[in-house]
């Protein structure tokens, strides 16, 4: 049996931070003054949510190969 990758598995704590984060930012800029801000400014919140949510994908599945449960 392999070691467990808890590096990896610290990664993955940490993307979905950044993915909390992210979203946070973009409910209060949305939420709060949705009437201020400008289409392009929604985008740029939003492509970071997206980056944030493929990186943590992306971390998910790195934990999960090594960890030996199995392929994603």
């Amino acid at each position: 049996m392999t070691d467990h990758p808890h590096h990896l598995y610290s990664a993955w704590e940490d993307a979905i931070k950044g993915l909390d984060e992210a979203v946070d930012a973009f409910r209060t800029a949305v939420g709060g003054m949705a009437g201020d801000l400008e289409d392009k400014d929604v985008a740029v919140l939003a492509n970071e949510v997206s980056k944030r949510k493929k990186a943590a994908y992306e971390a998910w599945e790195t934990y999960v190969n090594a960890a030996g449960f199995g392929r994603i």
